[in-house]
């Protein structure tokens, strides 16, 4: 039954969400402990420590500074978090080729293709997924997604606009965000 009053819709709507979310972090998980590559701690990594990650791959090579400010927390706490990826091998710090006094972080070529594996993986989950609830159920699902997403850029407002929610087709992944 589809619950009529805007609370209980709210809490439909963010219970599944919490249900992709976590059947998200076990396909990483699980893909990342199974795969005969070599064995980067996706699985291992702190749901702040993989949002680093992610945005790291989604924005490019950033600074520490605007890594802590995507990330909503302090530059200290953003390096230290940073510090504990480089050790791990996900993250690599190179010098801004714009101005060499400043450090960047991008990540390791392994991580970025692991990241790219793992993600193809998920993708195809959600295409089980998608074929399972059907084309016409696929399609609302695509035009309720579509109309949060603008919502939710009319909310952060043309400078809130992140170009990680762009992804390029050059990328591999179709223009889509992840």
């Amino acid at each position: 039954m589809i619950p009529e009053d805007p609370q209980s819709q709210a809490a439909l709507i963010m219970g599944v969400g919490k249900m992709v979310r976590d059947r998200t972090l076990r396909l990483q998980s699980s893909q990342s402990h199974r795969s005969g590559r070599r064995a980067l701690p996706f699985g291992e990594l702190t749901m702040a420590q993989s949002l680093a990650m992610m945005a790291v791959k989604d924005q490019g090579p950033l600074s520490i500074t605007a890594l802590a400010g995507l990330l909503a927390v302090s530059a200290p706490s953003a390096s230290a978090m940073v510090e504990r990826l480089v050790e791990r091998g996900v993250l690599v710090r190179e010098p801004d080729p714009r101005d060499r006094r400043r450090v960047q972080v991008r990540l390791s070529p392994e991580a970025d293709q692991d990241y790219d594996h793992i993600y193809e993986f998920i993708l195809q989950d959600f295409v089980r997924l998608v074929e399972r609830i059907g084309p016409d159920m696929a399609r609302k699902w695509c035009e309720v997604m579509l109309a949060v997403r603008a919502v939710i850029f009319s909310d952060q407002g043309p400078a809130g606009e992140r170009p990680a929610d762009r992804r390029p087709a050059a990328a591999g992944h179709g223009g889509t965000s992840r």
